[in-house]
């Protein structure tokens, strides 16, 4: 069974109320669910966002496996599903372009076209309201899914409103040939793997979180 001090790990010196206090807003599930899990997308979006990626590898992104966590998690409260993932990347965004102002970053964090993709980021949420369970295949599929979509509809409003290409039969191909190396293998692999560290690490807050509250009863 785990205690109250053990799961909150902190020193002897920490006060009494503080452990208290801080357990009382922990075991609040809709509040505490929503702040572990604002965080978690956040740390995951900006520590993407700061990596540099390899040449030759392109499309490694949390994005996808954050719409459907977001659409999973908060089914029932659809508000947040949709709300949680946006802002969280919005934040990854500014903190991306203040650097880049600052001359820390080489590529802003926002740039011409950005709110297309925030849209269909939005879509990709709905993904996660049809999965009923969460499991291995379940959100595998999902996972496979969500970045097929946006490569197909994100290339689609290339071709359609950039200018880049002639609106022709060719002109399309073209597009989608030109943005196949951001949807596969990197794209795919990277959603899985994503979403495997998003929902692994809610399961364990779950489980921590529910032995919490039965050593407190």
């Amino acid at each position: 069974m785990v205690t109250l001090k053990e799961f909150l790990a902190f020193p002897a010196f920490v006060p009494n109320f503080v452990k208290d206090t801080l357990f009382k807003f922990i075991i609040v599930e809709k509040r505490s669910k929503i702040v572990v899990c604002f965080c978690l997308l956040i740390a995951v979006a900006l520590i993407m966002r700061l990596i540099p990626m390899p040449a030759g590898i392109y499309g490694v992104t949390p994005m996808y496996a954050m719409a459907i966590f977001g659409g999973v998690v908060f089914k029932k409260d659809k508000k947040y599903a949709f709300l949680l993932p946006l802002l969280s990347f919005f934040i990854c965004d500014v903190v991306v372009e203040v650097l880049f102002k600052l001359g820390a970053w080489s590529t802003p964090g926002f740039y011409e076209g950005q709110l297309i993709n925030y849209i269909l980021f939005a879509l990709l949420t709905v993904i996660g309201f049809g999965v009923k369970k969460p499991g291995i295949v379940s959100v595998g599929i999902a996972s496979l899914v969500a970045p097929t979509i946006f490569y197909i509809l994100s290339n689609l409003s290339v071709w359609a409103f950039a200018g880049f290409y002639p609106m022709t039969a060719d002109g399309l191909k073209g597009c989608y040939i030109a943005g196949f190396p951001f949807y596969f293998p990197y794209s795919l692999l990277s959603t899985l793997v994503f979403s495997a560290i998003l929902f692994g690490v809610y399961s364990l807050y779950k489980a921590k979180s529910k032995a919490l509250h039965l050593s407190h009863s």
